[in-house]
């Protein structure tokens, strides 16, 4: 057997694991829903998420990851029909294969150009596929024994109605695959239900009125001027808060008049004067945490990643003394001298600046965690969702 062939092959199957697996995580993220960490999302310039949530993340509302998979699906069936002897003309079969192989390293080469030139920032697991789409076109280049454009044109597609209809059908059936397992996968999440849900919240946004959010925010991700700001009220030790924020974080990436503010609102009542309960100070902690780190180092959002990447552990913190030697291990990976975070955490600075936006809460009247604002209207359930912020994005656009 050919051993290129056979090379070949096995990228192929490489590459529809890789674009399934980034089709599966692209619904979640869009539609709103938990979304589990990846190792793709590396930090701010390797990210997944971003170009997955880009405009160019998708063709007629299909991820395109999705269409990758169904291509090189096709790209398989050509290949093992070619090696298993199921077709009377091999060497047509393995054009066909090499004509999808030219088709995704084009693909690779215009993603890359958006990548590099439109969104400044790469998805590592996209740059796997663009070499592998590259090895599969060399591979199967060289195991053409006969001029590919010569036989293409003057045998291949004068047979396509007759001899070559089986190939034609295959090809054809990409797009049918690729809009079928779409319609699949969304059906969970892409409702009538949830639709109308969406668009009431987005009309309940535009006609709200504007809450002034005057305190400062801990944390920002975005331009100074950015035409649609989204400020968000937020808990460490809320599960929903942990879920909203990278899709948040993904939305001020990919969309350059957007920005984030992030407000600390601790569900504890020893530094929000909304909340009753006194509380175990452990939520205050970590909000200061994340205000200290972005004073000491700008680095802020990275100890905000970090306290929801443990989440696990540090919701069932019941101490300050638990919770500083979480943040000690903490500030230890992010190269923070732990000296400096402790005096900048006990400062009464620092208290009164979280006491202040939680107060900023309090009169916008956030009533829990996550409450998002777009624009300084409470957004609801629209907030939480990359299709919810995309349309309010798009309201406001249109109201300026």
């Amino acid at each position: 057997m050919n051993k290129k062939i056979l090379f070949a092959l096995l990228v192929t199957l490489g590459s529809i694991g890789l674009h399934f697996h980034l089709t599966l995580h692209w619904y979640p993220l869009h539609f709103g829903a938990p979304v589990e960490s990846t190792i793709c999302n590396l930090g701010t310039q390797f990210n997944c998420d971003v170009a997955a949530a880009s405009p160019y993340g998708q063709l007629f509302g299909i991820p395109i990851s999705l269409w990758g998979a169904m291509t090189h699906v096709a790209l398989l069936l050509f290949l093992l029909g070619y090696i298993l002897g199921f077709t009377d003309a091999p060497q047509r079969s393995l054009r066909f294969a090499f004509l999808l192989s030219s088709l995704a390293l084009l693909a690779s080469v215009v993603m890359g150009f958006i990548s590099t030139f439109f969104l400044a920032a790469y998805c590592p697991l996209c740059v796997v596929l663009y070499a592998l789409s590259l090895i599969n076109f060399e591979l199967l280049r060289r195991s053409q024994t006969e001029s590919f454009w010569h036989s293409f044109v003057h045998s291949d597609l004068p047979r396509l109605w007759s001899e070559s209809k089986a190939s034609l059908i295959m090809i054809a059936s990409i797009p049918v695959a690729s809009l079928l397992v779409h319609l699949g996968l969304a059906s969970p999440y892409d409702s009538k239900e949830l639709n109308l849900v969406l668009q009431q919240s987005v009309l309940d946004w535009a006609e709200a009125p504007q809450v002034p959010l005057t305190a400062a925010a801990s944390l920002r991700l975005g331009p100074e001027d950015a035409s649609v700001v989204v400020s968000e009220f937020a808990d460490f030790r809320c599960i929903h808060c942990k879920r909203v924020a990278p899709i948040l974080k993904t939305f001020a990436q990919v969309h350059r008049d957007v920005r984030v503010d992030f407000y600390a609102f601790p569900l504890d009542g020893q530094c929000n004067p909304a909340i009753s309960q006194q509380g175990d100070g452990v939520s205050c902690q970590l909000a200061k945490a994340t205000l200290c780190a972005e004073k000491l180092d700008e680095q802020g959002w990275a100890m905000h990643d970090l306290i929801f990447d443990h989440f696990e552990a540090i919701s069932g913190l019941r101490s300050l003394s638990a919770a500083d030697e979480r943040l000690r291990m903490l500030s230890f990976q992010l190269n923070l001298e732990w000296e400096e975070m402790q005096a900048c955490l006990d400062a009464p600075e620092t208290h009164e600046a979280i006491t202040a936006q939680a107060l900023a809460g309090q009169l916008a009247r956030v009533r829990g965690t996550p409450s998002i604002f777009v624009n300084g209207r409470p957004a609801s359930a629209a907030g939480q969702s990359l299709v919810g912020l995309q349309a309010i994005r798009r309201e406001a656009l249109r109201q300026k």
